[in-house]
């Protein structure tokens, strides 16, 4: 009744509420069944799963920093997706009308697995805002948030600190990070910390990591992505890198990157590639700084516009499962190893500094592989018209080249270098006018190492800077010397004339010495380029030798020695400022004259091979000197002279011919052939043997030099086993005339036949004269003999000559003298002199000297008689005995004379005479006993003085078998450590090991001796005393008292 009161509009209005009403009641009844759940979307080949149950019962392992999420309060396991949290807060429902819904987790944890990686990509942080889609079971807290009621996450800002870690040791701190679905991307634009494998680093400009994206259209986004595709650091990028060497466990190499524009990570591959700005110019503000500390002290440089490093896995040693003990935490916390496959540089402009060896290289690529240990560098560039090539650059020297390879040794130092391609070393003008200027056609090799080598190949030219001398050929090999002492320090590189953009100043500004390092090495100990002068050069094939005054032709080969200043070999000429040695003057053009004779001229020569020493001389490259000398030429020699003065001009030919000084008039040319000839204009002569100019028996030789002759007979007058070399280096005069050689200045004798002896004097002046009068012959190793006298050609033959032996000796002021005898070439004893005034007659084998001097002999005890006490340390009370062999040392100082004869092998001293004695381990070894009391002395070690002191050998059946004695006179005494005692004379018999103290008169002898280590020390006065030190057995004749010493 009431409803049909109402009126039209009323009752209308009355039947939509309830149609209104009735349609949400019934939506609220059917929603459970009409809401479809979009995210429950798995896929099947990236989670199995069979392995659900077992896989979330241990995830919570996946993070061993953040305990709370074991007992986390709410877990949500969505295909490859784990969520972890404690407390939930809905930030919207349906917000705008939309279907998603955003929440906030506090605190969160997520971990995305995949089936390949031991370790799952994780992220924790004390909150997190989810955008959700789909919603409905989430509302329903009774649904208990368990799998997929969650429903699908569409994205994630999760703000304040966020750690991030995942496979290989990734991990990764910043700040307010974001996660998308449609992107399936994590980044953040915040600063970042992060680690992969054993490498730190951070980005200035945040991080954007790519996630992996199953296959197919309907893949499920966040919930079954398993894994990182890549990871991208941003900005400016520090990292430091600790690269372990697989062949040295214990080693690793340390680089510190840093990267203008960002970093990218591959896991999956394994690469690392640091960017800078590729199309920009090379500066340290917009590409990639390198650094490297090597183990010479110094610091590597690197400048390039994109770095790529490959890593690979390591091969596994053993396919078996892990042992099941293995917790999961362990397995998920480990990673796999990776080893460096490659280093690879490139960009427009690659820069590479050595602060060690001072070198720059620059190219457009490099690339290192430490399982081969190489590196290569090559250039790309083809702007202009010349060729690509790498340019190594130092101090006033260039190398260029297509490609350059260096392989390394075991330490990662360059064992050889090689220059691919055509190439050519060259100076600037601030270089030595010494230096060489080197090209080739195929390959230019640098072999470093103890005995270093340049060797060239292909159409090989080397040409000293002032343009003096030029060398060519095919081939050649350079074996170089270093000339700089290992103290002398050398300046950072001052690239002059070919500053690159980045510059040795801004280098050195980088190149701060590393803790224990020691900087720049010095040019001993480096590879200098400015300093490659050769100690030999061989060249080979088509050889040509120039200069300003000769021209050569070689078929086969030429090998030149290069000298330094003072230095000489063989038998050289004089060498002071008016000497006639052929001297090619720097870039003035002139040559040096005779003051006395103008002698010009140019020689032409032709043969099979060429010898030849080259002596560099002077400081000032205008004026530095090239001088060529003991030139010898091999097989079919042809030699064309013209003299300007044509009386001077000849011609040559022969089988060899050797030129001391170069083909200058005035010098001893000697020509060997069978025969030999030499024309002139006014005559010709024919022989075997042709010394041009004057076949004179005197030399003369004004300024340093050597004088190497082959001797019979060593210093001592005695046979040696075979002809031995007798070198005499003085340093300001030589003179020879008939059987008699003056050598003055700075002398040393040196006499090595390296099978019985060694010798060598040093002293003021000498004269040594020969048993014969001598002629000059030429060895075949360019030394000098003395042969016996004689007026016909015939003698000058080498094979028809007799070497003559020494008959005297005579030094002039202080002399010292060392002699090391040998058995088959090993040292087995050592004795040294230093007197004034020394002479020997090798025939009477008489000697005298005057002091004050010393002599030192270290010799074997044959007859075992001195044992010698180990080299460990005596505890108090507890002297060592020793079971090993000891040499005996004897010195002796005196201020008088020395006399004696080597033949009777007796010598006598003279004067305040200051013996020590005792056993050493090793030849070389001293005995010291001057801070020592006569307690603290060790055994067989004791101090013997007198007035006069007689040292003789004891014959033997053999040689073996020869021992020595003693005999001090004139207020002698004598210290032991258990005995000590004055007489008139002491005598010693090594052989007998016995101490005989005696008096000559009616005085005492007086002797204070210890009968144990620890006993007390008795004085007894009598005749003669007999004492054996090994048993510390004292015998006494005619006592006239014992009394206990004060």
């Amino acid at each position: 009744m009431w409803f049909s009161s109402l009126t039209t509009p009323a009752r209308s209005v009355l039947v939509g509420m309830l149609l209104i009403a009735a349609y949400f009641g019934y939506s609220r009844l059917t929603a459970p069944w009409l809401d479809v759940e979009r995210s429950a979307v798995l896929i099947p080949d990236m989670i199995a799963q069979s392995e659900r149950p077992k896989e979330t019962e241990h995830t919570g392992d996946w993070f061993p920093s953040d305990p709370w999420v074991k007992t986390a309060g709410k877990k949500n396991h969505h295909g490859a997706r784990h969520l972890y949290f404690n407390d939930l807060e809905i930030v919207d429902d349906n917000q705008n009308g939309k279907a998603g819904h955003r929440i906030r987790l506090t605190p969160v944890a997520l971990a995305w697995e995949h089936k390949e990686a031991e370790i799952p990509f994780t992220m924790t942080a004390a909150s997190a805002t989810i955008q959700l889609d789909g919603m409905g079971a989430m509302l329903d807290h009774t649904s208990g948030l368990q799998n997929n009621g969650m429903g699908r996450i569409r994205g994630l800002l999760i703000p304040g600190d966020v750690r991030i870690r995942g496979p290989d040791g990734l991990r990764i701190d910043g700040r307010n990070f974001y996660v998308s679905e449609d992107s399936m991307k994590v980044w953040s634009s915040q600063p970042v910390n992060f680690v992969w494998k054993t490498h730190t680093g951070r980005a200035e400009s945040g991080v954007d990591i790519q996630l992996l994206v199953p296959e197919g259209p309907n893949h499920g986004g966040l919930t079954a992505t398993g894994g990182i595709q890549w990871v991208r650091f941003n900005g400016r990028v520090v990292c430091d890198l600790n690269i372990q060497d697989e062949d040295r466990p214990m080693k690793s190499t340390f680089l510190q990157i840093n990267a203008a524009r960002s970093l990218e990570l591959h896991p999956q591959i394994g690469s690392a590639v640091f960017m800078g700005h590729l199309n920009q110019p090379l500066s340290r503000d917009n590409q990639i700084l390198i650094t490297h500390p090597d183990e010479k002290g110094g610091v590597d440089h690197l400048y390039c516009s994109r770095l790529t490093l490959q890593f690979q896995p390591e091969a596994a040693e053993s396919p078996s499962d892990p042992a099941p003990s293995e917790t999961r935490e362990q397995k998920t916390t480990a990673s796999r190893d990776w080893q460096l496959l490659s280093i690879e540089a490139d960009g427009r402009r690659v820069v590479c500094h050595s602060s060690s060896e001072n070198l720059l290289f620059e190219m457009t690529h490099l690339r290192y592989l430490p399982g081969q240990r190489l590196v290569e560098m090559w250039d790309s560039n083809t702007a202009g018209n010349n060729a690509p090539r790498v340019r190594l650059l130092q101090n006033s020297s260039e190398i260029h080249a297509p490609q350059v390879m260096a392989f390394l040794d075991e330490h990662n130092q360059p064992r050889t270098i090689e220059f691919r391609g055509p190439g050519a070393l060259n100076h600037t003008e601030g270089a030595d006018s010494e230096a060489l200027q080197v090209s080739w056609s195929q390959m230019c090799q640098f072999l470093l190492g103890d005995s270093p080598r340049v060797m060239l190949d292909g159409d090989v030219s080397i040409r000293q800077l002032s343009g003096e001398m030029e060398m060519s050929g095919q081939w050649a090999e350079m074996t170089l010397k270093r000339q700089i002492s290992a103290d002398t320090p050398v300046q950072t590189a001052s690239f002059a004339g070919n500053v690159p953009p980045v510059t040795p100043s801004a280098i050195a500004d980088d190149q701060a010495t590393p803790a224990g390092g020691t900087g720049p090495l010095s040019r001993s100990e480096r590879l200098d380029l400015d300093d490659l002068h050769p100690d030999v050069l061989t060249v080979r094939h088509n050889v040509r030798l120039q200069n300003r005054d000769i021209s050569g032709r070689a078929s086969h080969e030429l090998k030149v020695t290069f000298l330094p200043q003072g230095g000489v070999a063989g038998f050289s000429g004089s060498t002071n400022e008016t000497s006639n040695v052929t001297t090619l003057q720097g870039r003035n053009g002139r040559r040096q004259l005779d003051a006395s004779t103008e002698r010009n001229g140019f020689t032409e020569f032709s043969c099979e091979s060429i010898e030849a020493s080259v002596l560099f001389s002077g400081q000032d490259p205008n004026s530095a000197e090239t001088r060529l000398q003991n030139i010898w030429l091999n097989g079919d020699v042809h030699v064309d002279h013209q003299a300007d003065n044509i009386d001077h001009s000849f011609a040559a030919r022969g089988s060899f011919l050797f030129a001391e000084a170069g083909f200058d008039n005035g010098h001893t040319i000697s020509l060997f052939g069978n025969p030999a000839t030499v024309s002139g204009r006014l005559s010709s002569v024919e022989g075997p043997r042709i010394d041009l100019q004057e076949l004179q028996q005197e030399v003369k030789v004004e300024g340093g030099g050597r004088l190497k002759l082959i001797v019979d007979r060593g210093l001592d007058g005695k046979p040696l086993p075979r002809p031995a070399p007798l070198d005499i280096y003085w340093g300001e005069q030589m003179s020879f005339h008939g059987n008699q050689a003056k050598f003055r200045g700075d002398i040393r004798a040196v006499m090595k036949d390296g099978v019985s002896q060694d010798a060598e004097v040093r002293c003021a002046g000498m004269t040594v004269t020969f048993s014969r009068d001598l002629r000059m012959r030429n060895n075949a190793d360019g030394s000098f003999s003395p042969t016996e006298s004689a007026t016909d050609m015939d003698s000058l033959v080498p094979t028809e000559s007799k070497n003559a032996d020494i008959a005297s000796v005579e030094t002039e002021g202080r002399v010292t003298i060392r002699v090391t005898q040998l058995a088959d070439g090993v040292p087995i004893a050592v004795h040294r002199a230093e007197v004034n005034g020394f002479v020997v007659d090798t025939r009477s084998g008489e000697f005298s000297g005057t002091g004050p001097g010393w002599i030192e002999s270290t010799q074997p005890d044959r007859n075992n008689h001195v044992r010698l006490a180990p080299a460990v340390t005596a505890h108090s009370n507890t002297p060592v005995r020793v079971s090993e062999q000891a040499f005996m040392y004897v010195k002796a100082s005196f201020i008088g004379t020395v006399t004696g004869n080597m033949n009777d092998q007796l010598m006598t001293l003279q004067q305040h005479v200051d013996g020590v004695f005792g056993p050493v381990r090793r030849l070389g070894d001293t005995v010291e006993v001057a801070q020592s009391s006569t307690s603290q002395l060790p055994d067989w070690t004791g101090i013997l003085r007198c007035e006069e002191l007689s040292v003789s050998v004891i014959p033997g059946r053999t040689h073996e078998e020869q021992s020595f004695s003693l005999l001090a006179r004139e207020n002698a005494s004598l210290e032991l450590r258990q005995l000590s005692g004055h007489a008139d004379v002491i005598s010693y018999d090594h052989s007998k090991e016995q101490f005989i103290l005696r008096t000559d008169g009616d005085h005492l002898a007086t002797v204070l001796h210890r009968a144990q280590d620890s006993g007390d020390v008795r004085r007894i006065d009598g005749k003669r005393f007999v004492y054996y030190p090994g048993l510390n057995e004292l015998k006494a004749n005619e006592i006239f008292g014992v009394r206990a010493a004060q």
